[in-house]
């Protein structure tokens, strides 16, 4: 009843290869200077001894935290980000890596919180902005927020390149943003969407068409676009909220019935598969009248 298009995997979270994490702060000798990223000295002050045990207990935690991620036995990563963090937790490397780890094993949510926690701490953490850009993407967020994160990586890295890889390896992205932030026309809107989703690139077609349901909530083409991505990536529980809400925003939306009937078909639920098939007829949808007919309904 229903073609399906290829599905490419969404890389949320960098491969431990592309893994940097700087110091803006350094303890030694009982005491402490602060650095920003030139190398000019900020802030400086004097550590107790107590203190100082601390911050290399913190340190090896955070050294073990980094290995594990490298060596992607992400639970354990996890685990020592945490012990590091227990004893600083204004520790942005460590809510990173764990951050990082958590988006890694696909819990999205929790990831978004560490991210936001980094950069809480360090507000010119550009690792910690791009992911968290790209896990708004992924949760279907704002997408504003997420272009505006995007935005600030752009503008550090015109002042220090140690991070253009992040432009490099999703360049799509950066455009996406600036044609949303550029293009009015919803429609047209609609179009870019549909062109990064034919082209295989989902995490921008999703952003383009979750920027559409904010602007005019109801255009019920972007939810129903949305169903369909969501379909080729096999989150089946999304599908269908977006399927639902199509319906809702347009009773007369033939395809999405058609595509209701498919998804209760695969749950073995026949009745509300022909009830949504027949909707879906009855709105002149020829291939349900075909299958209807075959089937002897």
């Amino acid at each position: 009843m229903r073609k399906n298009m290829t599905c490419s995997i969404i890389i949320v979270a960098l491969t431990a290869s592309t893994l940097s994490l700087g110091e803006n702060g350094r303890k030694e000798n009982g005491k402490w200077t602060e650095w920003n990223e030139n190398g000019n000295k900020m802030n400086e002050g004097t550590y107790k001894k107590e203190e100082l045990i601390d911050q290399k207990i913190e340190e090896e935690w955070l050294e073990k935290a980094k290995k594990h991620y490298f060596d992607m036995e992400y639970e354990k990563a996890i685990n020592y980000a945490t012990e590091a963090i227990d004893i600083d937790s204004t520790l942005s490397p460590a809510y990173f890596i764990r951050g990082d780890s958590y988006g890694l094993i696909g819990d999205f949510n929790k990831a978004l919180l560490d991210y936001n926690r980094a950069i809480n701490f360090y507000p010119d953490y550009e690792l910690a902005l791009y992911q968290r850009a790209m896990t708004q993407f992924q949760l279907g967020l704002s997408t504003s927020d997420a272009c505006n994160d995007l935005g600030k990586v752009k503008e550090l890295i015109s002042t220090n390149n140690n991070f253009q890889f992040l432009i490099d390896q999703s360049p799509d992205t950066f455009v996406m943003c600036e044609l949303i932030k550029n293009t009015e026309d919803i429609d047209e809107l609609l179009n870019i969407g549909g062109l990064f989703a034919t082209g295989g690139k989902y995490l921008e077609a999703m952003a383009v068409f979750n920027e559409v349901t904010i602007r005019d909530p109801s255009r019920d083409k972007a939810y129903y676009n949305l169903s369909l991505i969501y379909n080729h990536l096999g989150n089946k529980e999304k599908e269908l909220k977006l399927l639902l809400k199509t319906i809702k925003v347009n009773p007369y939306n033939d395809g999405a019935y058609q595509n209701l009937g498919q998804y209760y078909y695969e749950l073995d639920n026949l009745d509300l598969s022909i009830k949504y098939t027949k909707k879906a007829a009855q709105l002149g949808n020829e291939d349900c009248q075909n299958w209807l007919k075959v089937n002897g309904y």
